[in-house]
């Protein structure tokens, strides 16, 4: 019988989270909980200041998309 142990480096980011979860159920709920605040926290701020907030959900956006567009480029120039 083959011992067909897989690397955690072989895992995506999903299933890193979800091992890392099982592993310390404590540290999941605590990062729920942070998740949660946060949302509260961006939908308050939504509320009262609505001009700002979307200032900040543009420059928000913008900066998730270059870091999704670096990791794109690194990744085809790294095959």
């Amino acid at each position: 019988m083959e011992d067909d142990a897989v690397a955690f480096a072989d895992l995506s980011l999903p299933q890193r989270v979800f091992v890392a979860a099982v592993q310390n159920p404590t540290r999941g709920v605590a990062i729920v909980g942070l998740l949660a605040f946060a949302f509260s926290f961006y939908v308050a701020f939504w509320l009262v200041f609505p001009r700002i907030a979307a200032l900040a959900s543009v420059v928000g956006a913008v900066l998730v998309a270059l870091v999704a567009l670096v990791y794109l480029v690194s990744d085809r120039i790294a095959e």
